[in-house]
Order: C-alpha cells, then sequence, then structure tokens
C-alpha cells in the first residue's frame, strides 16, 4: 500500500508539470561580457522590462554568496514569463573593465535594478526576501539614478592616460623618488611618447602620401610611355604605307 501511494504521487506530480510546462522552465541567469551588456540594457528599455544585475569578483566570497541566494532561492520566485531578467557580470574579466567603470563600481559586490528607464541600488544585506521586497516593490523617485551613458572613446583615452602616469610612478617610486618628482617624470615620459608618436605618424604619413605618388606617376609614365609607342607604330606604318604606295 505504501509502495502504491508513493507511485500515485509521482504520476501526479508527474501530470501537473505536463500541465503546466512554464513550471519546470526556471528563471535563468544570464552572465554578460563587453558590450553584450549594453545591448541587453537598451533591449530591456525598449521591452519596458526589468533588469536584476550582480556585478562580482571571483575572489569575493559575499559575491558567491549572493550569487548562491540569487541562484537557488531568488529566482524561484519568478517564471520565465515574467518581466524580469537577472544577469551577472564578472569584473575579473578583461572584456568587463569599461563596465565597470561605466557604472562607477568601487565596491563589490554591487547590485543594482534597471527599471522604467531609471536604476536602483540595492543596497541591504543580500537575504531572499529582502531581495524579492525589492525588485517587486514600487519604487521610491528619489532613489532613482540615470542609467550610465556607454564609455567613449575620450574617457578611455583620459583613463588610459591616467593609469599610465600612476605605474610609472609607482616604478618611479621604486627607486626612491617622492610622490612629486614620480608624477614629473612620468609626465614627462608621456608628453615624449606623445611628441615621437606624433612625429614617427607625421613621418609614416608622408611615406604613405610619397608611395601613393610614386604609384601614380609611375602609372602615369607607364600608360605615357605605351601611348608614345602606339604613336611611333601608327607613324612608322603610315610612312611604310605611303612608301608601298610611291614604289
Amino acid at each position: 500500500m505504501y509502495k502504491n501511494k508513493n507511485i500515485f504521487i509521482l504520476l501526479l506530480t508527474s501530470l501537473l508539470f505536463l500541465l503546466n510546462p512554464s513550471s519546470i522552465k526556471a528563471k535563468e541567469i544570464k552572465i554578460f561580457q563587453g558590450d553584450a551588456l549594453n545591448q541587453e540594457i537598451q533591449k530591456t528599455l525598449e521591452l519596458n522590462k526589468k533588469l536584476f544585475l550582480v556585478f562580482f569578483a571571483k575572489n569575493c566570497d559575499y559575491c558567491g554568496y549572493s550569487i548562491r541566494i540569487l541562484k537557488e532561492r531568488v529566482i524561484t520566485h519568478y517564471e520565465d514569463g515574467d518581466n524580469i531578467l537577472f544577469g551577472v557580470i564578472n569584473l575579473d574579466r578583461q572584456s568587463n573593465y569599461w563596465n565597470g567603470y561605466k557604472f562607477n563600481i568601487t565596491q563589490i559586490p554591487f547590485f543594482v535594478l534597471i527599471e522604467g528607464g531609471k536604476m536602483y541600488r540595492y543596497i541591504d544585506v543580500f537575504e531572499e526576501m529582502k531581495v524579492v521586497q525589492f525588485i517587486n516593490e514600487e519604487k521610491n523617485v528619489e532613489d532613482a539614478l540615470d542609467i550610465p551613458e556607454d564609455v567613449g572613446i575620450i574617457k578611455k583615452v583620459n583613463f588610459f592616460m591616467a593609469n599610465l602616469i600612476r605605474k610609472l610612478s609607482e616604478t618611479f617610486g621604486k627607486f626612491g623618488f617622492n610622490n612629486t618628482w614620480s608624477n614629473v617624470f612620468s609626465c614627462i615620459i608621456i608628453i615624449l611618447i606623445l611628441v615621437s608618436f606624433i612625429y614617427f605618424e607625421h613621418k609614416l604619413l608622408n611615406s604613405i602620401r610619397n608611395g601613393v605618388n610614386y604609384l601614380r606617376n609611375w602609372k602615369k609614365d607607364k600608360k605615357d610611355k605605351e601611348e608614345n609607342k602606339k604613336e611611333k607604330n601608327e607613324k612608322i606604318k603610315e610612312e611604310n604605307d605611303n612608301k608601298t604606295k610611291n614604289d
């Protein structure tokens, strides 16, 4: 009797799954890298959906705990057809470097919810029901933040230069120079590099320009020689024809 009861429960459970396919299709957590995050944010805004993001690093224990709670508990409150997406971004990956810079992340884990064209930070303890309540509740307009724009080429260049100066300063510091002189020497080196780059770029452009002009003149000379040769042959032929007529 006990065995038959277990079989009945198993059959009933299977029947419920068949009648409700969405229950066997769990909410997914996407892993975003590079520009894929920007594309997903844009898609979320266009479809008026919610997007909950977790920025993490591998050496962060609380990050691992938070993602485990998100994966095992939080997403169980949502079905696949619900109007929300979940994503994680590994800041250890070089492809996500500018994503961290874009969101101005200074500490991890970093939790944000994008909803209604705005962004909201989750800064409470990462507990199942608190996170679910934060996602579902009506947001306070005063807590809304603007969604950061994509990092442009100018910001990337500025950040690269600042980072280069910092690394050069640290190198000079190892030789006993104080911060002021380290920064001065670093700036001098950067200026020399830029001047050298501009100089060699100018030389390279001139070389390319001279090469193009040479090819253009070579083609023109070749064409002129062919035309002169053709005219000369036609003239010789005409002279031969006249000579033949006179004979």
